[in-house]
């Protein structure tokens, strides 16, 4: 299930007209019968901002598909973003976005896809946003019987928006 979707140019025209947040809260409600919580709208604000200022000043074609909050099926994971259309060379490919907002990251030594960051109102260790998203991109390819059929090139990437690089 998909909570938005649209092209390139239509996410943008949503985000510029500030109906984005107010069309993907609506769907969330429609689909799983809840409102969406007020820190996640603030995410989508954030991270879609952001991935609004990229696209817009990028040469993805104006028609490239765009997804936001993909639920895979059988899971309790959503994607956050996704960019779909054709790679250089002409194939079916599609972006798989992890977005976070996080500031800093730090290894866990032993510990392989696993960082320490602040979420949830204290220091914690996550799964590594890039590991997260090469995990969603896996289940999509296992499972989703178009991506195998149309042999979509899953591409997976994180983007830490709000990340500060720290000098040793």
């Amino acid at each position: 299930m998909i909570i938005y979707s649209g092209t390139k140019d239509g996410f943008i025209d949503d985000l510029c007209n500030g109906i984005l947040e107010e069309k993907i809260g609506s769907a969330m409600e429609e689909r799983f019968g809840r409102h969406a919580p007020q820190s996640e709208v603030r995410s989508w604000s954030n991270s879609l901002t952001y991935m609004g200022m990229v696209l817009e000043n990028s040469t993805v074609p104006n028609d490239a598909g765009i997804a936001i909050e993909y639920n895979i099926p059988y899971t309790s994971k959503r994607v956050d973003f996704i960019m779909s259309g054709y790679n250089a060379e002409g194939h079916n490919s599609a972006v798989i976005v992890e977005l976070k907002q996080w500031e800093h990251a730090d290894s866990v030594p032993g510990k392989d896809g696993v960082v320490r960051t602040y979420i949830n109102g204290g220091e914690h260790e996550t799964t590594h946003p890039s590991y997260q998203a090469w995990s969603y991109a896996t289940a999509i390819g296992d499972f989703n019987a178009d991506v195998q059929d149309l042999d979509v090139k899953l591409q997976p990437c994180a983007c830490l928006h709000n990340y500060i690089e720290r000098t040793p």
